[in-house]
């Protein structure tokens, strides 16, 4: 769900599995991602929306600009990686741990 001011309820999104984690990078800073509400699902997949498009009410779901940045299943590795702890991002780079593993993960948001 998403909500807005005093917890009035704006919109119901709809995934493939359950919300692990969220991340809001609404900045008006010059230079940096400006527009970008980032999702962690339990099946491991990280999407992109606009944080103004799931705040107005009058878009409708299917309107929405939503990106998959990153879904691990379609990654070609020759291990398995595990699961997605947590991420965060920095401009155009997401970054994220593995359960289980001590390294980080990069990659690159394009738009």
């Amino acid at each position: 769900d998403i909500v807005g001011r005093g917890q009035s309820k704006v919109r119901k999104v709809e995934l493939d599995a359950p919300v692990k984690q969220v991340l809001n990078c609404y900045i008006k800073a010059k230079g940096s991602r400006k527009d970008a509400f980032y999702v962690l699902t339990c099946d491991d997949k990280i999407y992109r929306f606009k944080t103004t498009e799931l705040m107005n009410a009058s878009i409708s779901n299917e309107e929405l600009s939503k990106v998959l940045v990153f879904d691990l299943d379609k990654e070609e590795a020759e291990d398995d990686l595990g699961d997605i702890e947590s991420f965060t991002v920095r401009g155009d780079t997401v970054l994220f741990i593995m359960r289980d593993n001590d390294e980080m993960y990069i990659v690159q948001d394009k738009e």
